[in-house]
């Protein structure tokens, strides 16, 4: 992987930040943040996760870690649980801000 300078990826899937290997690979090679879940996820809590998370982060000035409360807070309205999305974890930085 060539390094960068910056940059967040949301790894959406089942399991996908258990471990902080494959999170601190990409932040070893520059970027900023990496977003993933510690454990199983339920695909359609995941998409309306996803899809409040970066409405959140890309059209209001908040944080990453701000705009998956946001998120969480939406899939627990519509869906009255979102305990599998909120089993979640940043590696790197939390506080980064997706809106130039």
């Amino acid at each position: 992987m060539d390094e960068r300078d910056g940059g967040f990826i949301f790894a959406g899937a089942c399991k996908s930040a258990k471990y902080t290997d494959l999170g601190n690979v990409f932040i070893n090679n520059g970027f900023d943040t990496y977003f993933g879940y510690k454990d199983d996820v339920n695909t359609l809590r995941n998409a309306r996760f996803y899809s409040a998370f970066f409405d959140a982060a890309t059209f209001t000035d908040v944080t990453v870690s701000e705009a998956a409360n946001y998120a969480r807070n939406q899939v627990e309205k519509e869906f009255g649980d979102a305990t599998d999305v909120a089993n979640n974890r940043f590696i790197g930085n939390s506080n980064l801000c997706l809106r130039p």
